[in-house]
């Protein structure tokens, strides 16, 4: 009838998620699917050990993988990268599985049984009490670099970069770094006391050589490219 307002003939589409969302997501799916896979593969009394180990690696490689993204960038185009979405996605989910694995190793490291297999060391040891120590500066550096991903989360946002401002943010996002440095430490005095010195080790050491020198092949590209 002339004068009525015309039907709308479909009902308008949904927004599309953002390509970040999609990101999240699919992290979420896929770790979670790790964790849960890990979980269930072997037998129960030692689910968490393997969950351990697991989340360690997670947050190595996201970390890793997160703070190479910059330099590779800066050697393409010779200039430092202040802000970039896919790195602090990856930093996000770094500084997550980093707590998870907090969390679950806590459980597993403070147990008496820990302490006397790896911790400790056998009283025949040829360098007694030398874990007790390491081990503990290691559990200590763990529990800091989760204080650093506690920061780093809270300015993981568009908000803290405004109020900060660019210089500071950057500055304090360099927290990031610290946490690789002392995460790579945790992890190679954690694959010597229990005695993952393979293939386990060299995949550390070798993973870890070259994020470093990624990072300062850039650093060095950057500064010659300011003089």
């Amino acid at each position: 009838m002339a004068g009525w307002p015309a039907r709308p003939s479909a009902r308008p589409s949904a927004k599309p998620l953002s390509k970040r969302s999609r990101r999240h997501g699919l992290l979420l799916l896929g770790l979670g699917t790790l964790a849960a896979v890990v979980w269930f593969a072997g037998e129960p009394a030692t689910a968490r050990d393997r969950l351990s180990l697991l989340t360690a690696w997670l947050c190595f490689a996201l970390l890793g993988a997160a703070l190479s993204i910059g330099p590779w960038q800066a050697l393409r185009t010779g200039q430092p990268v202040l802000n970039q979405l896919l790195r602090r996605d990856l930093g996000i989910w770094a500084a997550l599985t980093g707590l998870a694995h907090l969390v679950v190793a806590t459980g597993v490291v403070m147990q008496a049984a820990y302490f006397r297999a790896y911790i400790t060391g056998p009283p025949d040891s040829p360098l007694p009490g030398w874990a007790g120590w390491i081990g503990t500066l290691s559990i200590v550096a763990g529990y800091v670099v989760g204080l650093m991903f506690l920061m780093l989360l809270t300015l993981s946002n568009q908000w803290s970069l405004a109020r900060l401002g660019p210089a500071r943010w950057k500055r304090l996002q360099g927290a990031a770094v610290v946490a690789l440095f002392l995460t790579i430490a945790h992890g190679v005095v954690f694959q010597v006391i229990e005695g993952r010195t393979g293939l386990w080790l060299a995949a550390l050491v070798v993973v870890s050589a070259a994020i470093l020198g990624l990072r300062g092949r850039a650093r060095r590209v950057v500064a010659r490219g300011n003089r």
